[in-house]
């Protein structure tokens, strides 16, 4: 009797693993798309071209290969939505937090050197970098167990139904996708694709590798050559970089108010105790963070923008001493002294690294500072109404004049806690508190609104600790330059500007003046809006300017170079 034959049932036209397949879309997208909504504003949902059409293929036409072909498939999808996961957390701090696109060459070296010290700094407890690190595991597992599952066994049940609408979905996708590339050379609204992405990435890594040799090509002897520029008198100069001091202020409706108040405020201190101010915007080669490229561009007269850049321009000066704005001091017989207070030093090799390339006489560090007082926020670090107090000693004990450089530390992100303020900064150094850094817990309860009220709070505080040393300075031929290093994190958009705030703060109204021609206002509070400096530019104009007022020979000024360096 011959062999009865077996045909397989007909698929139905809906099953219940429909559901699981309409699922995987919904929420395989969503997954890819989280870093953008925790990261980025507006938080408008996009498709991924690339995971879409893997999901859409497979329920389309995949449930008819045979399960060897689909095991192969699924391994392949496995490895890009693993790799998508990765490089969308990546991209999304680098573009929410730092407003920076991705960039290969820039940012791997920031990670290797810069991560372990972001880690280290924060006080988050061991055992929650190894919860991190199992979740991330576990949920890896779960990913590739739910979609073996469904690409190998359950897709063979899928409906009819489900696979031509599939089929259609793909068709309306790559139809749309193409009509917009064409139109517009760009994805349209509402799709991404991680291979354009990554496209994008590496063509900027080129351009940045490809920029790194003309960059360190450079001669700046050739253009800040200022020895040849004697000085006939020698006041004191502070260069104060406040963190996270931006036009946000400005152009945030929600903060200038509050902003316009302390600026007037401090201003109308500043007038009684016969400090002046001009003021203008200049734009930062960074925006939420970055702040050593910031006053390295400041310093030395060349837009740093990429962290390729500043490594390059690092090693090219460690036994060459680069022209700077404190070296150039140093030369007039000023003392060149860089402050940094922070209670976590990097490895020698950095360390020593810094010192070559910057160039400071002294290097008043934690362990200078004498304190043994609770530590607060970023690093953790001292009050900085107490480093500033010690500011102010060590200059008025010192015989030569000073440069003095320091990055003030309350205004940095979180924001919280704030150190208390007292009547006598000293009592800060022994006073036996509890170390006051934000906990783990605490960083996770702050919402965006608590972020902007922490935001201004320090804000506020930050300008008590700079009246108060400004005000009781006893230096009155002192020129203070306070500069802002980037826009604040968090709480800035994505499409601000790169512009901050700079002021130059003196009792010698005829040293001014010479600002004003190059659109400086009087005061502290701007009514133009308009950003005409660059920090880059800020080395030259201020040497022209000091020199046209304290210089031997003030019908020779070397010029204004707008542009920096370049």
């Amino acid at each position: 009797m011959p062999e009865e034959k077996t045909f397989p049932q007909p698929r139905p036209l809906a099953s219940h693993t429909d559901l699981w397949f309409w699922a995987l879309l919904i929420l395989g997208n969503l997954l890819l798309f989280i870093p953008r909504w925790i990261f980025l504003e507006p938080r408008a949902f996009s498709l991924n071209l690339e995971f879409s059409l893997a999901v859409i293929l497979l329920v389309g036409i995949g449930w008819n290969w045979k399960r060897g072909v689909r095991g192969i498939y699924w391994g392949f999808f496995l490895l890009f939505f693993y790799v998508a996961i990765i490089y969308k957390g990546y991209a999304g701090v680098l573009q929410g937090v730092y407003q920076l696109e991705p960039n290969f060459t820039n940012d791997i070296p920031f990670i290797t050197s810069g991560l372990p010290f972001l880690l280290g700094s924060l006080n988050v407890p061991y055992g929650y970098y190894v919860a991190f690190v199992v979740g991330v595991v576990l949920l890896f597992g779960f990913i590739g167990y739910v979609t073996y599952t469904l690409f190998v066994h359950r897709v063979e049940t899928v409906g009819r139904i489900t696979s031509m609408l599939m089929i259609s979905l793909g068709m309306v996708f790559l139809l749309y996708g193409a009509a917009s590339l064409r139109i517009n050379d760009e994805l349209p609204t509402g799709v991404d694709s991680l291979s354009n992405e990554i496209s994008l990435n590496l063509s900027a890594s080129r351009a940045s590798r490809d920029n790194l040799e003309r960059f360190v090509e450079q001669n700046p002897y050739a253009t800040y050559d200022y020895v040849q520029y004697p000085l006939a008198e020698t006041p004191n100069i502070y260069l104060l970089f406040f963190e996270s001091y931006g036009s946000v202020l400005y152009d945030r409706e929600l903060f200038y108010d509050d902003y316009a108040a302390l600026a007037n405020g401090f201003q109308a201190d500043l007038t009684n105790a016969g400090w002046h101010a001009v003021s203008a915007f200049s734009e930062s080669p960074t925006s939420g963070g970055g702040s050593w490229m910031s006053y390295t561009s400041t310093l030395f007269g060349v837009n740093v923008s990429e962290q390729s850049e500043y490594l390059a321009l690092r090693d090219e000066y460690q036994n060459i001493p680069y022209p700077n704005m404190g070296r150039y001091f140093h030369t007039q017989g000023y003392e060149f002294v860089w402050v940094v207070p922070i209670d976590r030093e990097l490895p020698e090799r950095y360390q020593a690294a810094d010192r070559a390339f910057y160039g400071a006489d002294r290097w008043v560090t934690f362990n200078t500072l004498n304190y043994e007082g609770p530590l607060y926020g970023w690093g953790p670090s001292p009050p900085d109404q107490y480093t500033l107090g010690f500011i102010s000693e060590l200059v008025h004990d010192t015989q030569q004049p000073t440069f003095v450089f320091y990055l003030n530390q309350d205004s940095h992100y979180p924001w919280i806690p704030l150190p208390p303020r007292v009547d006598d900064w000293h009592t800060l150094a022994t006073s036996d508190a509890a170390d006051e850094r934000l906990s783990i817990e605490e960083n996770r309860k702050v919402s965006i609104f608590q972020a902007r009220e922490n935001y201004l709070a320090a804000l506020a505080h930050s300008f008590e600790n700079l009246d108060d040393f400004i005000t009781n300075l006893d230096d009155p031929n002192a020129i203070i330059i306070l500069i802002g290093d980037h826009q604040p994190p968090t709480v800035s958009q994505d499409d601000a500007s790169f512009a901050t705030m700079l002021h130059i703060i003196s009792r010698d109204t005829d040293f001014l003046a010479n600002f004003k021609q190059f659109g400086f206002e009087d005061g502290l509070l701007l009514n133009n809006t308009e950003t005409n400096l660059i920090h880059a530019g800020i080395y030259s104009l201020f040497i022209h300017n000091f020199l046209a007022r304290y210089g031997s020979k003030t019908d020779d000024l070397p010029p204004y170079l707008a542009q920096g360096l370049n």
